[in-house]
């Protein structure tokens, strides 16, 4: 039978003076579960890549389903729940950070111990919840607007990748404060028991959690759908995260008043449901109106009673139906770049909206307490944060001022980085870097350009490669906003055509065309990926492109030196670099299948002399770069 704890009037009226450590715990188990949960989505594509998608999904699902785990711990006290549950989130983020590389098996288990650590956190502490329900969305946005700013300092990618003395500080910081913080709460005896939170308040919360991972916290998403710089991205997402604690605060304080909730879960499923689609300008205001409509229906759903007596083990079952809700509605989002699902992909979002509205509108509310104790402190950081970190972002940004040549060579580099996600399932941006860096080019053509893709970490990995190579790009999408090709230039570069290919196959293709100014004239530079063997696609970006005199096509063509496809381009009058300088089946695959797997190419003119032609090595993507030398001016 499971253990309650009976708690007098008494003892709940110091609550709000020895709150505060509640209010530093949720925070940091927000941000410590945020870093942990992201290492799994890159494991899982490589996982997918190299088995099938569909167990990949299946071994995703069952480790979020692991807040269930902490059924079996219905005889421990809410003590003994609290201070064990903070130290298994906080050992499976410091076990991650000291792994490299981190093992797939390891990853899903540290996950697993994530969630169950928090679960006995949040669903045995308290007969409900570690924090006054009123306080508890406050504290949330806190963590997610914390984390934010920490990937935006550590450049997009997880503290777990990392590979710094700084990173480790942050990660011992987090898990420690999540012990101290527990160990304080367990001595506690100031806890409150009408103010345990509804258990379909865990299920909201997974939808919402949904929002911020694909957009809301996702300033790769601000920055590729506005068309804004990294620095500015970041100060969208952090102003979102203050207007959204301000919106916590004014739904907390309103009585209740259905209509106007009815009104909010309207608005807020309306501006959903255009959110993946907007962009420019306009998009800023939607995401931070989101944000603030979705959480101040949160916010109210946190404060309604429990339709039944409080307990964990429902609260345990709410919560693992929460984890699943998030990461099912994750991977359905994902899965549609491969295969169209049989419903509008933006009904998702609206969908996520609709149910942390429904939970909101329940019956039976009462008051808040504890709130502005709560309340006002989390304003204060996440607007110190939003002041800040841009301000930070901007003084380190590189100022790129691109100059002709002064001499005839051009190097080039042509990479498909697969989102920066190596052979081993590792986010590793730093190698693809390296690998870039190794022949100083001038031009870089990218594939698979990630910016903000889950199955990518949610990093930017454009706006990294652009304060890394300290230079101007051009990028325009292919499967989506999130997901496309980029043209890097440390010469004066201007874009003259983009668009999308034909559909053949699976994703949407796109290509893009810069002209180049180069020390002894302009070179026009297309990249762009093709799916596999399309002569469709091919002969719709021969005909985009128009080949004409110093022209370079190069991108991920997916297609073998031996395949029809490549009479297409040799009889438009293009060169391939790799077979004018040796033989044509060198590999570009970092795994070859065949003996003959080379699906990267680069083409030029005749009037473009070819001085060199290396080709990289491997590991830091499933293809290698082709590292070319060229003398438009010969």
């Amino acid at each position: 039978m499971e253990q309650r704890e009976t708690v007098t009037p008494a003892e709940t009226i110091n609550h709000a003076e020895s709150a505060w450590w509640q209010q530093v715990l949720v925070p940091l188990l927000i941000i410590a579960l945020a870093q942990v949960a992201r290492v799994l989505f890159p494991i899982m594509f490589e996982i997918g890549e190299d088995w099938d998608f569909l167990l990949a999904g299946l071994v995703a699902l069952g480790t979020f389903a692991a807040p269930l785990l902490a059924l079996g711990a219905g005889r421990l006290s809410a003590r003994t729940s609290l201070a064990g549950g903070a130290a298994l989130v906080g050992g499976a983020l410091v076990l991650l950070r000291a792994l490299d590389p981190i093992p797939a098996a390891v990853a899903i288990g540290a996950v697993a111990v994530a969630l169950a650590g928090a679960t006995l956190v949040v669903a045995r502490a308290s007969l409900g919840s570690p924090i006054d329900s009123g306080a508890l969305v406050p504290a949330i946005v806190l963590g997610l607007g914390v984390d934010a700013a920490l990937r935006a300092g550590f450049g997009s990618w997880d503290l777990a990748w990392q590979d710094s003395p700084a990173s480790w500080v942050v990660v011992l910081l987090i898990a420690g404060g999540l012990l101290a913080t527990a160990a304080y709460g367990a001595r506690d005896e100031s806890r409150p028991t009408d103010r345990a939170v509804a258990p379909m308040f865990w299920v909201a919360l997974g939808a919402y959690l949904m929002l911020q991972l694909l957009f809301l916290q996702n300033f790769a998403f601000v920055g590729s759908q506005a068309g804004v710089s990294f620095a500015v991205a970041v100060l969208v997402v952090l102003v979102g995260d203050l207007a959204a604690v301000a919106a916590a605060y004014g739904a907390l304080r309103m009585p209740p008043a259905s209509a106007i909730e009815v009104a909010a879960g309207v608005a807020a499923a309306a501006l959903a449901w255009v959110l993946p689609q907007v962009e420019g300008a306009l998009s800023w205001l939607v995401v931070i109106a989101v944000q603030a409509l979705v959480t101040s229906l949160l916010a109210r759903a946190s404060i309604r009673r429990p339709p039944h007596e409080a307990s964990a083990r429902r609260s345990i079952l709410a919560l693992a139906a929460g984890s699943v809700v998030f990461l099912a509605f994750v991977l359905l989002w994902s899965l549609h770049i491969d295969q169209p699902l049989p419903f509008p992909r933006q009904a998702l979002v609206a969908v996520a909206v609709v149910i942390v509205s429904w939970v909101g509108l329940r019956p039976a509310t009462r008051e808040a307490s504890v709130l502005a104790s709560v309340t006002v402190p989390a304003m204060a950081v996440v607007a110190g944060l939003t002041v800040v970190t841009p301000i930070a972002l901007w003084a380190s940004q590189p100022s790129p001022e691109p100059a002709p040549s002064v001499s005839n060579a051009v190097r080039l580099v042509s990479y498909n980085a697969r989102g920066a996600v190596d052979t081993d399932g590792q986010l590793a941006p730093d190698r693809i870097v390296a690998e870039i860096v190794s022949s100083d080019p001038d031009i870089v053509v990218l594939q698979e350009a990630a910016r903000g893709w889950p199955i990518h970490g949610t990093m930017d990995l454009v706006a990294y490669l652009q304060r890394h190579l300290e230079m101007d790009y051009v990028y325009v999408s292919a499967a989506d906003g999130q997901f496309g090709n980029a043209i890097f230039s440390r010469l004066p570069a201007t874009e003259i055509a983009s668009g999308q290919l034909p559909k053949d196959g699976s994703q949407h293709r796109g290509y893009t065309v810069v002209r180049i100014e180069t020390g002894v004239g302009d070179l026009v530079v297309a990249g762009t990926h093709i799916h596999s063997r399309s002569r469709v696609q091919v002969t719709a970006l021969l005909e985009a492109i128009d080949a004409t005199a110093r022209l370079v096509v190069a991108g991920d063509m997916n297609i073998a030196p031996d395949d029809p496809e490549v009479e297409l381009f040799t009889d438009a009058g293009l060169v391939d670099v790799i077979g004018a300088t040796g033989d044509p089946c060198r590999t570009t695959s970092a795994e070859p299948a065949s003996e003959c797997d080379r699906p990267d190419w680069v083409f030029v003119t005749p009037d473009v002399a070819i001085a060199e032609v290396r080709i990289g090595t491997g590991g830091a993507s499933d293809h290698l770069a082709i590292h070319v030398t060229l003398s438009p001016g010969s």
